[in-house]
């Protein structure tokens, strides 16, 4: 093997380490190749249940159940760019559809996921959301004390978002599409830290 490809290769490493693991892990196989080149791709599962095999060409990556799933929501971005006869959700349900798994946690694993949401970030999620029995779920895992909090502050934000202009309104619902992102994000790593189980 090329010695500067190895050295290319192993800083690579090193830099991606603080992102995303799919993003790192894709990347890394892209540049271990070093070519933009035709290639066959295959998604298999492997004997660990949760344990996914993609391979480029030559190149094998392996994923989580988790990580799949991410990676296969983050596609679909681009698929009306490759294929525009495809009908996709929109972006935000891309986000919406794992979000709701919330409702299949125990209240146990909602409880956990709550202690690490931040508390600005929760409404705004919940708010974009507008889905009453989540909702309703989330409360009943707080204390009286911080569900009427809560409930205050949904009903407040709501109002200003109403009086808002049209771009500003806009400029609100990206924001909570990101935070919403963000979430699912979290659920994903709290599921991989064993602290929740989140399938």
């Amino acid at each position: 093997m090329d010695c500067r490809k190895a050295n290319w290769t192993h800083s690579a490493a090193n830099f991606f380490k603080p992102f995303n693991p799919i993003r790192a892990k894709i990347l890394l196989a892209r540049f271990k190749g070093m070519e933009r080149v035709a290639m066959d791709i295959a998604v298999e599962q492997i004997s660990d249940p949760d344990g996914f095999e993609i391979t480029f060409g030559h190149v094998r990556v392996t994923l989580s159940k988790a990580e799949l799933e991410e990676l296969v929501l983050k596609a679909t971005h681009h698929l009306p760019a490759l294929l525009p006869e495809v009908d996709v959700a929109r972006e935000e349900d891309v986000y919406r559809i794992p979000a709701m798994r919330l409702m299949d946690m125990t209240d146990r694993d909602i409880q956990v996921f709550l202690r690490e949401a931040p508390q600005d970030d929760l409404v705004m999620f919940l708010w974009y959301l507008d889905a009453p029995e989540l909702t309703q779920r989330v409360f009943s895992n707080m204390s009286h004390r911080a569900r009427e909090m809560f409930q205050g502050d949904l009903k407040d934000f709501a109002a200003a978002h109403n009086k808002l202009t049209p771009r500003l309104q806009e400029k609100n619902t990206h924001k909570a599409i990101e935070i919403t992102k963000n979430m699912v994000e979290m659920l994903y790593h709290l599921n991989d830290s064993g602290y929740i189980a989140y399938e």
